[in-house]
């Protein structure tokens, strides 16, 4: 992985001190197993202990043997085999395949991993609690397709992000429970070297259960869904900084990633503040699916085990979790320095001219108008023309016949004040429907709703119930039941997706 996007964690954990750490507590805990079922003396195992370990693996021998072998578990075996006594040397890696040895040390190499990637996942989600109650009535207009649809609060958007992020947690825990299985079967798996109960009891001494119609190896099977999983988070978190891209758009700017004093945007364009952050982390998911379908690729092999998964998990499995926590940690970083427009929120709210309640006024709208022979179909139709009333730009607007003339409109663009008075909320209430080109919908028929529409609002208590709808207190009455069911459903213990598992116990925490 590029320095600028690794972790060192991650990097102890598969780097080759660690990697032969590994591979030697899975030799010791078959010859524990052995000593347990009293095939092995246990001043024999004591002794070869006692030797490995007051002579700690040599990197370099180790990788100068692996050149002339090419296989680097025989390269450890015969690095260890020089510190132990000749007569004790047939209890080493004794009735075993390499794979042996290798498998559930890779698996607590994952384990460990996760629990780093959990952490910084439930860190950005705790940033995100954070300020979804600090931005908790902050209303802004939420989109569909890039378009306004209805209101919401900022805090609600989200609590949104954080249940996103929490199911997926959810979900890799769940899957996590298939990497308790392992296996010490030998060489294609039905156990012609080591007994199943030397196997059990050896597993068990490394927190694994045996997985029972293994071949060679465990079917990859079991691990190709974490790093689908893994992809699917990251996904989310893709979500969360294309939102924070899209609000982050010059002329339409409602919330801005941390930008530092003496930070530039663009070498270019000195009023720039590109939201890079944000752009690396939808680049970040990029790799991450990318290491993720290199992982389900491993899922296929020759009979009962072929090599060409070796090569892949060796560099997808590293760099995918380099790749997420760099990924979780820059969003955390993000939000909680996320830079906020309120104003700017309650202003685009101004300018939908009242369309931000068209979904409920058009309901309200059926509610009454039926007691006045106007249908379902023709209450749509009304607020769908009131709003293009309103909203609809003209095809020739601001047209200029040379750059002169642009320059004419553009001194007048700065003069011109949005009109956010005239709303779809006056135009229905006073009748003050008018033709609109793009609609089909005739002068007679428009003439006969707003005479309809008179009618209807000639009662201070319908008056007061269409201003009502209007106000974001009525249209956000039941966020409290969002929060409510986020916050309080998702608290640590409830679901017990707290980060407690300590990881490979062979790793420093």
């Amino acid at each position: 992985m590029h320095e600028r996007y690794d972790k060192p964690e991650i990097n102890e954990i598969f780097g080759n001190e660690s990697l032969l750490a590994s591979w030697w507590e899975v030799e010791k805990a078959v010859m524990r197993a052995r000593v347990g079922l009293n095939l092995m003396p246990i001043e024999d195992f004591r002794t070869i202990c006692r030797c490995l370990e007051e002579n700690p693996a040599s990197i370099a021998e180790w990788k100068d043997r692996d050149s002339k072998m090419h296989h680097d578990l025989n390269a450890f075996i015969s690095e260890r085999m020089r510190f132990i006594p000749e007569n004790l040397q047939s209890w080493f890696h004794r009735e075993m395949t390499s794979y042996d040895t290798e498998e559930a040390a890779f698996s607590e190499k994952i384990l460990h991993s996760l629990f780093f990637y959990e952490k910084a996942i439930m860190e950005l989600m705790e940033i995100i609690k954070v300020q979804a109650f600090k931005y908790r009535y902050t209303p802004m207009m939420a989109d569909t397709h890039g378009q306004w649809a209805d209101p919401q609060s900022f805090g609600k958007r989200l609590a949104g992000w954080y249940r996103e992020l929490y199911e997926g947690l959810l979900g890799l825990r769940e899957l996590k429970n298939k990497l308790r299985f392992s296996k010490l079967s030998g060489f294609v798996g039905n156990y012609t070297g080591i007994t199943p109960e030397i196997e059990k009891a050896a597993l068990q001494n490394l927190g694994f259960e045996p997985y029972y119609g293994a071949t060679q190896i465990v079917p990859r099977t079991l691990f190709a869904p974490i790093a689908s999983s893994i992809a699917t988070l990251s996904k989310s978190i893709f979500n969360i900084a294309m939102s924070i891209r899209l609000g982050a758009r010059s002329a339409s700017t409602l919330f801005q990633e941390p930008f530092g004093k003496l930070q530039k945007g663009s070498s270019a364009g000195p009023q720039k503040r590109n939201p890079i952050n944000c752009e690396k982390a939808c680049g970040m998911d990029i790799l991450i699916s990318g290491y993720a379908g290199m992982i389900l690729r491993c899922c296929e092999t020759w009979e009962e085990r072929d090599i060409a998964h070796s090569c892949v998990e060796r560099v997808a499995w590293r760099d995918i979790f380099h790749a997420s926590i760099h990924q979780a940690e820059v969003m955390a970083k993000v939000i909680k320095g996320l830079v906020v427009y309120p104003n700017r929120m309650v202003m685009e709210i101004a300018a939908t001219n009242g369309c931000y309640a068209a979904n409920v006024a058009k309901e309200q709208l059926k509610e009454w108008g039926a007691s006045y022979g106007l249908t379902a179909e023709n209450c749509y139709r009304i607020v769908q023309l009131a709003a293009f009333n309103l909203t609809q730009l003209q095809h020739d607007q601001c047209k200029s016949d040379s750059f002169a003339e642009a320059d004419d409109l553009l001194f007048a663009a700065k003069l011109h004040k949005p009109d956010h008075e005239m709303t779809i909320q006056r135009v229905i209430r006073f009748g003050l429907l008018k033709h609109c080109h793009t609609l089909d919908t005739s002068e007679e028929t428009i003439k006969d709703w707003n005479i309809k529409l008179s009618a209807i609002f000639d009662n201070e208590d319908v008056v007061s119930r269409w201003n009502e709808v209007f106000s974001l207190e009525y249209l956000l009455r039941n966020e409290d039941v969002i929060f409510e069911k986020v916050f309080d459903e998702t608290k640590p213990g409830s679901a017990k997706i707290e980060n407690t598992e300590k990881g490979n116990r062979n790793y420093p925490h």
